[in-house]
């Protein structure tokens, strides 16, 4: 019984983890990230989600052309 309601918990808290994350590179290395104009960093850049939709995604580094996606 105590195995079988150890094997029920730990299910029952997986079910629940979902890793969703924005993974930003560039062919220029260091380009500061934005998703909706909120700083990330540097590329590459990890950023959580939590719904999936439309995002604007901006990079940008001196000397180079912003990009906006």
């Amino acid at each position: 019984m105590l195995r079988t309601a150890i094997a029920l918990a730990a299910v029952v808290a997986a079910a629940g983890c979902v890793d969703r994350k924005f993974v930003v590179e560039s062919n220029v290395p260091n380009a500061q990230v934005f998703i909706d104009n909120k700083p990330v960093g540097a590329a590459p850049a990890y950023a959580p989600f939590e719904y999936y939709g439309y995002y604007t995604i901006t990079l940008v580094h001196p000397g180079y052309d912003t990009v906006t996606k």
